[in-house]
């Protein structure tokens, strides 16, 4: 067997080592694997069931959705047609049929609790908090419900037709109405602070203690109980914001995500990126392995996990050539639906 000059083991060495670096380089860029576990019925939405995070297909099957990858398990059958994505509170499931109905459904058997007719149609989807039901009917109200029986709790015009779904902030509801004005409304209904808004108002959060508007063309804006408070820029148009823990992520028109945080009295820009494609679906943030994420949807099909503090990929899913449209923590994963079904995607350990 010839020798090896040491010159060539010196190349031998070098261009094993390259290689080695290209493939532990492939592994980390490539996009991690992602397993459906429910293929062919379109998917409305991810909900809360008694038997803990499921999702609702078309149709109105419910099917609860497992930790470990397996196959999921059909609960029940709602027992009308729906119009819309349900909501839940995990002892209730409630959605708008196609007729302008509101039903309820009990969590565990799917068996019917109530409905509650309508004369008018909805202007924005329903919300639930605290036993109460948030119906946005037009032109102008707000009805408030009880959850567990359908009785009507309060009713409240509010100047004109809500434009996104209430929400419960510091223990009140929320609205915005098309009339670019806030109103904070009682747990039963009454209106307890109306405020003007440097409108048009693009997309509306809130979290806990923090609700965030965000008006054209791309100012996102902190509200407090008195009025507005600090304002941040983002870089393009605003298209969906999300809010979690002290913080709000931003997506834009252009493909661009802006993370704002509160700083003090002010508010502060952590990071700025640009993604492939539009983004379609948000959640988050949330810890896996010491660290917190967002997780973001994409139009072409990815699911992405960025560091809450710098933006920076994580990981990267392929999930389908379809759009993400919702988002779901099931851990150790991170549950993506399409139109035609669902993946779970492993969260770091």
């Amino acid at each position: 067997m010839p020798r090896v000059s040491g010159r060539l083991r010196i190349v031998i060495i070098i261009m094993l080592a390259a290689a080695g670096v290209a493939f532990a380089t492939h592994r980390l860029l490539a996009p991690a694997q992602a397993v459906c576990v429910l293929s062919g019925p379109s998917v409305l939405g991810f909900i809360q069931t008694a038997q803990g995070t499921g999702c609702v297909t078309v149709g109105g099957t419910i099917w609860a959705l497992s930790a470990t990858v397996a196959e999921p398990r059909a609960l029940f059958r709602i027992d009308a047609p729906i119009a819309g994505t349900p909501i839940s509170s995990g002892r209730v499931l409630i959605a708008a049929t196609a007729d302008g109905t509101l039903c309820a459904w009990d969590g565990r058997d799917g068996s019917r609790l109530w409905q509650r007719p309508f004369s008018s149609p909805l202007t924005a989807p329903i919300a639930v908090a605290e036993d109460t039901v948030a119906v946005p009917l037009w032109p102008n109200a707000l009805a408030i419900l009880d959850e567990r029986t359908g009785a009507i709790r309060g009713k409240q015009e509010v100047g004109a037709a809500i434009r996104f779904a209430p929400m419960w902030w510091q223990g009140r509801w929320a609205v915005v109405t098309r009339g670019d004005e806030l109103f904070i409304l009682s747990k039963d209904g009454r209106v307890l602070a109306r405020q003007p808004v440097a409108g048009p108002v693009l997309a509306a959060a809130a979290c806990e203690e923090q609700l965030w508007l965000a008006c054209a063309p791309n100012r996102i804006t902190l509200y407090t109980s008195t009025g507005p408070g600090p304002s941040a820029i983002a870089q393009s148009g605003i298209s969906m914001l999300h809010a979690g823990g002290n913080m709000v992520i931003v997506a834009g028109a252009d493909r661009d995500l802006t993370c704002v945080i509160t700083r003090g009295a002010g508010l502060g820009i952590t990071w700025r990126r640009r993604l492939p494609s539009p983004v379609t679906s948000l959640a988050g943030p949330f810890a896996a392995n010491t660290k917190s994420f967002w997780a973001v949807g994409t139009a072409t099909g990815h699911a992405l996990l960025l560091d809450a503090d710098t933006g920076e990929a994580r990981r990267t899913f392929r999930v389908a050539p379809s759009p993400v449209l919702f988002l779901a923590l099931i851990p150790p994963f991170l549950a993506c639906a399409t139109a035609d079904g669902v993946w779970l995607c492993p969260l770091p350990r």
